[in-house]
C-alpha cells in the first residue's frame, strides 16, 4: 500500500510546539540541542503536527511582537507577512522553515538564502510560565522534544517518525494541514482543504487542554498531562476505496465531537469539551449577546447600550467564570430631572423631581391682574432634561361692560358729614388693598367729621378709622375703612400713559351711584401747579371726584378730580403715580382734620346765649365778652336790626357766621361789620360751613383803627315781607 503523505508547513509545528509549552511553561530561550540544521530537518519532513491554543498563540506572539515595537501591522497582515499570500504554505506554494540563532526566532521561504527576524526570544518573559522557567527544544531520535532549562530530561512533544500516514485502499493519498483556524485534510490530487477540527475548540472538560498525535494508523487525542490516549480517526478511512470521506467534523451544543463522512453518516466520537450558554439581557429583556464559553472560562461582559432616559447600574449576577448555564440581565434606572417653576418674577416657587418622559405638574399661580395665564415657556409634557420654566401671560383688555364688572366692586361712594351728622357732600372713592385701603380726592373729605362709605352691593355703610395720608397740592387722600371682611380693589398701572388711548371713569356723579363714562386721553401728562394731571374727555360732574380713572386693561390710572364747566369735555385727573409719593407721618383722624380745617379753638353752638333786646342801635348792642359765642337771633320785620359789640386788645382773625334756623331763609339775611362810627368795614359773603350753606365775614382787625366794632344783623330786600325770622350768629376770634 502506498504510504500516506501528512504534509503540514514547519511555521505550524514550530509555532504550536511553542504554543503548546508555552500554556504550561513559560518563556522560551535559545538552546544550542535547537540547531539549525534540527530546524530545517523538522521543517523538511514534518507533514502534521498537534496542536491545542494554536490559534491563541499565534495571537499571544503578535502581541509581543507589537509590544517590542518590531511590528505595525494589523493581525491579518502580520499572518500573512510570515505565512505568505497563500496562507501557511506560503508564496506559490513555498514553505516556510524557521531557526533559532543568536536570541532570536527566524524565518525564510525554503530555498532562499537570507533569514528574516520574526521575534526576540528575550521577549518571552515568563508571567504565564511555571515559576518563570525558560523552555529549550530539540528534535531528538524523529521526536521534538521540551524541557525547562536546568532540567536533566527531556518531554515528547511530537513524534515525527508517527507524522506519515499509511496508504489508502485505492491508492489516493491524504494529507493534513493547519490553516489559521483549522485542522484540514484532502487527498493528494485535490486542491481543495476540507476542514476538519477547529483549533480553538481543542479543550476539554474543566479548561484541559487537548493534543493530537497519530499512533498506530490512528488520528488520537488526550488531555495535556494524561497517559492515555483516545482514538479520533482512523486513518484509514480517510482512504476513497469505499468513497467514503470526511465530509466535515463539529462539535455539538454539548461538547460532543460529531464526524460526518460524506455518505451523510456520522460518528459520535464523546464529549471532548464542556460548553455553556451564557446569554446577555439588557433593556426590556432585549438579548445584547450569547456567547458559548468552556467550563471555566472566564465570563466577558458586554457593554451594555446606552438607552435614552436611562443609567445603567449594574448586572444582576457578579460570577466571572462559566460553571452552568446562564442569563445575566442588565439593571437600569429610569433618570429623573428637576423642573423649577417660577413666577412672574422669576422667582423660583417650586421644584419638582420628574422621571424620564413623565409629565411635570404647574403650579397654581395667583391671578395677576390684567393679565391671563396661557402657559409655561417649556413643554411640560414628557420630560427628558432639567428645565426652568417660566409663566407665559397675555395683557387682558376690556370692553365698557367689563369694565363695569370688575370696577364697581371696589369703586365706593363716599357720604361727608358734619360736626353735628349733617350731609355735607358727595364724593367717590376706590379700594386699593383687600385691607381697606381706600383713595379719594383731599378736596372730598376737606372739612368733614366723618365720613360713610358705600359699596355697590348696598350693604350698610362701613366707618372710616383713620386718614393714612392726604396732600391738599396734590388733592389725594388715603383712607382707612373698617370692614369684617376682604375688600375687593383695583390693581394700579405702572404703564405709561398714551394720548388717545380710550379710558373709563366710574363715581357718582350727582350722587348717581355706579355711573360710568368713557372717553380718550386728551393729554397724557397736563402739569398744572406742579401737579401731574391727565386730561380726558370722559364726562365728569360733582361726585366723581376721588373716582378712579381706568385704560383699558383694568388698571387705575388716574383719580377723577376736575371739570372745565366752561369748557366742552375737559376734564382732570390726578396721575396715580402720584400715590408713590406719600407720608406716612401724615397719618391723622378726620375729627383732627377737620378741627385743623376749620381752625376754631370753640366750635359754633358749644358757647350759646340769645340776644338780649332791645339791640337795635349802636348804643344799645349787646356786648359780645366770650370769644366762640353762638348768639340765637330773631328779626321780627324788615326794620328790625340787631347790633353786637365786641373789643380788641390784639390784632385777631374774625370769622363772624350766620345760620338761618330754616336753610330756606338765607337769602332774608344781611350781615355786616362795622366801626365805632358807624362806617362800613365789610359785607357777608355767602358760603358753606360744616354741612351748612352761611353768610359770614372773615377779615383781619387791629386794636388801633378803632376801639369797638360791631356786627349787625339786618333784614335783606328778598325778606322785606318776611317777619320773625330765625338765626344763629357764631363770632369767633383767632
Amino acid at each position: 500500500m502506498k504510504r500516506k503523505v501528512f504534509s503540514i508547513i514547519i511555521v505550524s509545528l514550530m509555532l504550536f510546539g511553542l504554543a503548546g509549552c508555552d500554556r504550561f511553561l513559560g518563556w522560551i530561550q535559545p538552546s544550542t540541542t535547537l540547531s539549525t540544521t534540527a530546524v530545517t530537518t523538522l521543517s523538511s519532513s514534518t507533514r502534521a503536527q498537534t496542536t491545542t491554543t494554536f490559534n491563541n498563540t499565534i495571537y499571544d506572539l503578535y502581541l509581543l511582537a507589537v509590544e517590542s515595537l518590531q511590528t505595525t501591522l494589523t493581525y491579518e497582515e502580520w499572518l500573512e507577512s510570515i505565512r505568505g499570500p497563500q496562507g501557511i504554505p506560503g508564496e506559490d506554494g513555498r514553505e516556510v522553515r524557521f531557526q533559532v540563532a543568536d536570541s532570536w526566532i527566524y524565518w525564510q521561504y525554503v530555498g532562499d538564502s537570507e533569514w528574516t527576524p520574526l521575534l526576540s526570544l528575550s521577549l518571552l518573559t515568563g508571567p504565564k510560565g511555571e515559576a518563570g522557567a525558560s523552555l529549550e527544544l530539540a528534535v531528538i531520535d524523529e521526536m521534538l522534544k521540551w524541557r525547562q532549562v536546568g532540567e536533566e530530561n527531556w518531554q515528547d512533544l511530537l513524534s515525527i517518525a508517527a507524522l506519515m500516514g499509511v496508504a489508502g485502499s485505492d491508492g489516493q493519498e491524504v494529507e493534513l494541514s493547519l490553516s489559521a483556524t483549522h485542522l484540514r485534510w484532502k487527498y493528494e490530487t485535490d486542491s481543495t482543504w476540507q476542514d476538519l477540527i477547529e483549533l480553538a475548540s481543542l479543550h476539554g472538560q474543566d479548561a484541559k487542554e487537548v493534543v493530537l498525535d497519530v499512533i498506530d494508523q490512528s488520528l488520537r487525542w488526550q488531555y495535556v498531562g494524561d497517559s492515555e490516549w483516545t482514538p479520533l480517526i482512523d486513518l484509514a478511512t480517510l482512504s476513497g476505496s469505499d468513497g467514503r470521506g470526511i465530509s466535515s467534523a463539529d462539535i455539538n451544543s454539548q461538547g460532543e465531537l460529531i464526524i460526518t463522512y460524506t455518505d451523510d453518516t456520522s460518528d459520535n466520537l464523546g464529549e471532548i469539551l464542556r460548553l455553556h450558554t451564557v446569554n446577555f439581557k439588557g433593556f426590556g429583556s432585549y438579548l445584547i449577546d450569547s456567547k458559548t464559553y468552556r467550563h471555566g472560562a472566564e465570563i466577558s461582559y458586554p457593554i451594555p447600550p446606552l438607552i435614552s432616559g436611562y443609567t445603567f447600574t449594574e448586572w444582576d449576577t457578579t460570577l466571572t467564570v462559566a460553571t452552568d448555564d446562564l442569563t445575566v440581565n442588565a439593571h437600569y434606572e429610569i433618570n429623573t430631572y428637576q423642573v423649577a417653576f417660577t413666577n412672574q418674577e422669576h422667582s423660583i416657587i417650586k421644584t419638582e423631581t420628574v422621571p424620564f418622559q413623565m409629565n411635570a405638574t404647574p403650579p397654581t399661580l395667583p391671578d395677576l391682574p390684567g393679565y391671563r395665564l396661557i402657559g409655561w415657556d417649556q413643554d411640560l409634557h414628557a420630560i427628558v432634561a432639567d428645565l426652568v420654566v417660566h409663566p407665559l401671560y397675555e395683557e387682558i383688555t376690556y370692553t365698557a361692560e367689563e369694565i363695569y364688572e370688575l370696577a364697581r366692586p371696589a369703586t365706593v361712594e363716599i357720604e361727608v358729614l358734619g360736626q353735628w351728622g349733617d350731609p355735607m357732600k358727595i364724593g367717590s372713592g376706590f379700594f386699593i388693598s383687600e385691607n381697606g385701603d381706600l383713595v379719594t380726592n383731599y378736596h372730598v373729605i376737606e372739612g368733614g367729621y366723618s365720613l360713610n362709605v358705600y359699596l355697590s352691593d348696598g350693604s350698610d355703610p362701613l366707618v372710616v378709622s383713620d386718614v393714612l395720608w392726604y396732600d391738599e397740592v396734590r388733592d389725594l387722600a388715603i383712607l382707612k375703612v373698617d370692614s369684617p371682611s376682604l375688600l375687593p380693589y383695583l390693581p394700579l398701572s405702572d404703564r405709561s400713559n398714551k394720548t388717545g388711548s380710550l379710558v373709563f371713569a366710574l363715581g357718582s356723579p350727582l350722587g348717581l351711584t355706579g355711573s360710568l363714562s368713557t372717553g380718550i386721553i386728551s393729554t397724557a401728562s397736563r402739569i398744572i401747579n406742579d401737579v401731574d394731571y391727565i386730561q380726558i374727555t370722559a364726562p365728569l360732574s360733582p361726585g366723581n371726584s376721588g373716582g378712579p380713572l381706568l385704560n383699558h386693561f383694568g388698571e387705575v390710572i388716574g383719580v377723577n378730580t376736575a371739570t372745565y364747566p366752561d369748557g366742552q369735555n375737559l376734564n382732570l385727573a390726578v396721575n396715580i403715580g402720584l400715590l408713590d409719593q406719600t407720608d406716612s407721618s401724615r397719618a391723622t383722624t378726620l375729627p383732627a382734620l377737620y378741627q385743623d380745617y376749620w381752625n376754631y379753638e370753640v366750635a359754633p353752638w358749644v358757647n350759646l346765649k340769645t340776644e338780649i333786646e332791645p339791640n337795635n342801635f349802636m348804643a344799645e348792642a349787646d356786648v359780645l365778652t366770650e370769644n366762640g359765642t353762638t348768639i340765637a337771633g330773631i328779626l321780627s320785620d324788615k326794620d328790625d336790626s340787631d347790633w353786637f359789640a365786641f373789643s380788641l386788645s390784639t390784632s385777631v382773625t374774625l370769622t363772624a357766621i350766620l345760620f338761618p334756623d330754616d336753610a330756606l331763609d338765607l337769602a332774608f339775611f344781611q350781615l355786616a361789620l362795622k366801626d365805632d362810627t358807624g362806617a362800613l368795614l365789610a359785607e357777608e359773603s355767602f358760603g358753606r360751613f360744616d354741612a351748612y350753606d352761611v353768610l359770614f365775614i372773615q377779615i383781619e382787625l387791629t386794636p388801633e383803627a378803632t376801639d369797638t366794632y360791631y356786627l349787625v344783623v339786618t333784614m335783606s330786600a328778598e325778606g322785606a315781607e318776611e317777619t320773625n325770622v330765625a338765626y344763629d350768629l357764631f363770632y369767633h376770634l383767632n
